[in-house]
């Protein structure tokens, strides 16, 4: 169960180069960001990542979103088998939508 109904946001993919690979991503909008930010301040996994289920297009697939501290939000991977099968280049705008994957209670 998630503390916040899905997220619909359209977001520009960009790279992030690196010396060994690309890494493709998109940036959270500040307001969603915000949400994610109170909602899972206390569940928030390593590097405060949270994690997520993401649709685009007619892919669906599990992935994390990462603090950024350059637009005060989050950033989301975006993989490459879905860059692929969306047919997704650096530049382009992209329709997201996001649900915030709560980590299960744990049981003693």
């Amino acid at each position: 169960m998630s503390p916040l109904p899905p997220q619909t946001f359209r977001a520009k993919l960009w790279i992030y180069p690196s010396d060994a690979a690309a890494w493709y991503f998109v940036t959270v909008p500040r307001p969603i960001g915000d949400a994610i930010k109170a909602t899972t301040k206390n569940t928030r996994r390593g590097f405060g990542s949270v994690s997520v289920t993401v649709t685009i297009g007619k892919s669906t697939f599990m992935t994390a979103l990462f603090p950024d501290r350059h637009s005060q939000s989050f950033i989301m991977p975006v993989k490459a088998t879905v860059r692929r099968q969306e047919e997704l280049l650096p530049g382009d705008t992209i329709s997201v939508t996001l649900l915030c994957t709560l980590p299960s209670a744990k049981k003693d």
